[in-house]
């Protein structure tokens, strides 16, 4: 069935489902209501999964005949990579709010610094 097809491929990409939907510009959750549901692939989702993925055979995946990719040249990027890239913007990300986040702390702590200062010397004056 095209559907199970659909999945082999996904797996072979090394992809979870939302990030097959994501290259493929589907909406949340089109692909994964598709394959849980197994219904029939629309002429543009399968456009659209052509247009990401040329090296993929269509007659494969519609019919089941031939081989998953056109040529001897691998249809997927390497997916590890893409993951290693997204997960190095994600840390990207998540250390410029702890260097924010650090920069407003040590703020903090130099205005409490200053007013213990004062109590203090207000306190012994």
């Amino acid at each position: 069935m095209m559907n199970e097809r659909l999945r082999q491929f996904i797996e072979y990409l090394g992809l979870t489902t939302r990030q097959f939907e994501q290259k493929i510009s589907a909406s949340d959750g089109q692909i994964a209501k598709l394959l849980r549901q197994n219904t029939t692939i629309q002429s543009n989702t399968i456009a659209k999964i052509k247009e990401s993925f040329p090296k993929l055979s269509l007659d494969w995946l519609v019919s089941g005949r031939g081989e998953m990719l056109l040529g001897s040249a691998p249809a997927a990027p390497d997916s590890t990579l893409d993951r290693l890239l997204e997960r190095i913007e994600d840390l990207a990300r998540e250390n410029g709010q702890l260097q924010a986040e650090n920069a407003e702390l040590k703020k903090e702590l130099a205005r409490a610094g200053t007013s213990m200062a004062a109590s203090a010397t207000a306190a012994a004056g």
